[in-house]
């Protein structure tokens, strides 16, 4: 008995193939979410794997399979599957960032110059012009730059008082004073 414990092969805890296909799609989207924001890289590849191969086309299993490949560093293929999400569902904002992302970080400022602009004639969120900003500023595009800079810093000061709005709001709820308060 002893013996066939210890032959017993040890698992390294990452979902086998058989394991993620038996998921929903939906439940493995969660996964591979919650993995690639965890920063488990390794355990999220098998997952967005198996959401790629159970629908190809479907814009959330390009989005995560691309996201996988962007935080590999596999960034002609990350390009590939994020411009086809991005082909088949303009309006999701995290291709969009990703695919922004993808661009500047391969040197491709015209493809990156075109999508800055596009935030700004269609924004889906502020961090979109943030991220129009600074794509301008990368590829030394600095007439566009100077366009947006107020409404940039009004945004990230706006940004920044909100959260310590928030922070404050903690403290309070807490029953805490905030120590660097001038009252």
């Amino acid at each position: 008995q002893g013996s066939t414990v210890a032959k017993r092969k040890k698992t390294n805890n990452l979902p086998s193939r058989a394991s993620s296909d038996a998921l929903t799609f939906r439940q493995q989207f969660e996964l591979a979410n919650k993995l690639l924001q965890e920063g488990s890289i390794a355990k999220a590849a098998p997952v967005c794997e198996a959401l790629f191969r159970q629908q190809p086309e479907d814009q959330n299993a390009l989005k995560m399979l691309g996201y996988l490949r962007y935080l590999q560093h596999r960034l002609p293929v990350a390009i590939g599957l994020l411009e086809r999400a991005y082909a088949s569902c303009p309006s999701e904002t995290d291709i969009r960032k990703l695919l922004i992302s993808s661009y500047k970080d391969t040197y491709q400022y015209d493809k990156a110059l075109t999508m800055a602009r596009e935030f700004l004639d269609h924004p889906l969120s502020e961090e979109e012009t943030v991220l129009a900003f600074q794509t301008f500023c990368s590829a030394c595009d600095w007439s566009s730059a100077k366009d947006i800079q107020d409404k940039v810093i009004k945004q990230l000061i706006a940004a920044a008082g909100a959260m310590l709005i928030h922070d404050e709001i903690l403290l309070a709820s807490q029953g805490m004073e905030d120590v660097d308060s001038d009252d």
